[in-house]
C-alpha cells in the first residue's frame, strides 16, 4: 500500500481533458433544451438558419420590459473535479437584427453565474462563435443558456460546445 502511494506521488502529473459537443441534432434535443418561448430543434430551410447540419435553436425578442427570453440546458461537465479542472463553453450565434444576448454557464444550486459574456452581434453579420470565458469548475453540474434581453432583435444558435482540462 505505501509503495503505490509512493509511486502515485512521485508519478509526473498528465493532462486529460473532455468535451461535450451538442449540435442539437439528438432525437431527444428538443427535450434537453428548455425554452422561455421559442424553441430548440427546428428543421432549418436553408443553409443560413443552421451552422451545422439541419437544426438549430431560437431565441426570440422579449415581449414585456425587465424580463428575458432563453433556451439553455443542463450540461454534466466532461471532466474530474480537482483543483486544477478549468473549462470554456462556446455557442454559435446568428443574430437576427440586433439582439443583446447574454451566454451564461449557471451554477443550477443558487443560480449564480459561474461563467458569463454579454454580446451584441450586428444585423445581419452572420454567425459567430462566443468563447465564454475560462473558468475553474467547482462542480460538474451547471446550466448553459443563451438569453435574450432586448425586444430589438432575435437569435438562432447552434453547436454548443464544453472543453474542461484538468491534471
Amino acid at each position: 500500500m505505501s509503495l503505490a502511494l509512493v509511486l502515485a506521488i512521485g508519478a509526473p502529473a498528465h493532462a486529460a481533458n473532455g468535451t461535450l459537443f451538442d449540435d442539437l441534432e439528438g432525437a431527444d434535443a428538443a427535450t434537453v433544451w428548455e425554452s422561455s418561448s421559442g424553441g430548440c430543434c427546428f428543421t432549418a430551410n436553408s443553409d443560413s438558419e443552421v451552422h451545422s447540419p439541419s437544426h438549430y435553436g431560437f431565441i426570440p425578442p422579449i415581449m414585456y420590459a425587465n424580463t428575458f427570453t432563453f433556451l439553455g440546458r443542463s450540461v454534466h461537465l466532461p471532466a474530474v473535479l480537482s483543483s486544477n479542472t478549468r473549462c470554456r463553453a462556446s455557442i454559435w450565434i446568428n443574430p437576427v437584427y440586433t439582439p443583446i444576448l447574454n451566454v451564461e454557464v449557471i451554477n443550477p444550486t443558487d443560480w449564480t453565474y459561474i461563467s458569463l459574456r454579454q454580446v451584441t452581434p450586428a444585423a445581419g453579420s452572420g454567425w459567430q462563435r462566443v468563447i465564454l470565458p475560462l473558468w475553474t469548475a467547482y462542480t460538474l453540474d451547471v446550466y448553459f443558456r443563451v438569453s435574450n434581453l432586448t425586444w430589438q432583435g432575435s437569435a438562432l444558435i447552434d453547436d454548443l460546445q464544453v472543453t474542461c482540462v484538468w491534471t
